[in-house]
């Protein structure tokens, strides 16, 4: 059962095709930038009218700033500003010892828990908050451990 020489010619054809297309896409090396998922792009940059771009650019308004994780960007105030980073960052008043609740005393060399800023913020923006202040976000993830 061999190939008839019009499905040959037919066959030959569509690969001529093919190579056509990809060498017209690959004449200025934007071939390698198209994309269809995020997964294929490099994790810091995500796939936006099919090309791999960062996703960052006017995302973030007013001293917010922007990092891109897995794909997706995160906003979050700088520090010394507070408020919502998607419409804008205000500078903090000085901290009195009203914005805190500490819990439980700070005895020599042991950890404290603080609850600071009563202001709802996303995952990255308190993660942020907490390591430009010098501690760690603590993520309560029962009922039990919000007993502790």
């Amino acid at each position: 059962m061999g190939m008839t020489t019009e499905k040959m010619r037919v066959q030959l054809m569509l690969c001529f095709l093919l190579v056509n297309v990809v060498y017209i896409f690959g004449e200025k090396d934007t071939f390698l930038d198209q994309c269809i998922t995020n997964l294929d792009c490099d994790e810091g940059r995500a796939c936006v009218a099919l090309s791999c771009q960062d996703p960052c650019p006017g995302v973030c308004y007013g001293n917010a700033s922007c990092e891109v994780h897995d794909h997706v960007p995160y906003c979050a105030c700088k520090p010394g500003f507070s408020g919502n980073p998607f419409t804008g960052c205000r500078e903090q008043a000085p901290a009195s010892l009203t914005d805190c609740v500490v819990t439980g005393s700070r005895p020599s060399g042991r950890k404290v828990y603080r609850v600071e800023r009563f202001i709802k913020v996303n995952y990255f923006a308190a993660l942020v908050h907490c390591t430009t202040h010098g501690g760690r976000l603590a993520s309560i993830e029962s009922k039990d451990e919000s007993k502790l």
